[in-house]
């Protein structure tokens, strides 16, 4: 929390006061409004993140206003080892209050932090740490209603119905399991995205191939 502090001014000339005055300034703190959740993915954007900058009471400064038509300028700038934004691209406060629209994360995981200053009174910082995990694939992306662990669950199914000994081109399970093989490697080759995908389209292709 922001605190005051006592200050005074006086106006003398040898051992003669001639004016004194004294009075309490408040020092302004820069503070995150915004959630910043515990673990991030690396590759993805924290967006819409607000900061405040409060008085000693934690109340917003709605003095802290940009206004270039009279030369007040207050604007946030963000700094992290990951990005190239540069000094140039600076986020405005209004009354207080700065949005920054969308800070990107690193595409590579680990613990990181980023630095959120005002562009004239470096005392107005705030350090941010943020704690980035791998990216990984989803593995609930759907497609005509099915995802990668029913296309897994699938091949193992098939697998053990087609090397069945009771299992031949007249049985009437042989078609609907045809059926299903297609589906399968047609879903696996638009979805390449998958960890070893490349695995079961050759497993699927070999049953394929077995029976055609």
């Amino acid at each position: 929390m922001a605190q005051a502090f006592p200050a005074s001014l006086s106006v003398s000339s040898g051992n003669k006061v001639f004016f004194k005055q004294e009075f309490h300034i408040e020092k302004r703190e820069l503070r995150i409004a915004s959630k910043v959740p515990e673990i991030l993915t690396a590759g993805s954007k924290l967006e819409n993140i607000i900061f405040e900058i409060v008085n000693c009471e934690g109340i917003v400064d709605d003095t802290i206003h940009e206004e270039e038509k009279i030369g007040l300028s207050h604007m946030l700038t963000i700094k992290a080892d990951w990005l190239n934004l540069g000094e140039s691209v600076r986020y405005t406060f209004k009354h207080g209050r700065c949005i920054v629209p969308a800070i990107p994360l690193s595409q590579i995981a680990g613990n990181y932090s980023f630095l959120a200053i005002h562009s004239h009174h470096s005392n107005l910082s705030l350090n941010v740490e943020v704690h980035v995990k791998p990216a990984i694939p989803n593995p609930k992306v759907e497609h005509d209603g099915k995802n990668f662990y029913t296309v897994i669950e699938n091949n193992n199914k098939i697998s053990t119905n087609f090397y069945s000994p009771n299992m031949n081109v007249v049985n009437e399970n042989f078609l609907p399991l045809l059926k299903r093989l297609d589906d399968c490697i047609a879903y696996v080759e638009k979805n390449p995205q998958y960890a070893e995908s490349d695995v079961y389209l050759l497993k699927f292709r070999q049953l394929l191939e077995h029976w055609v």
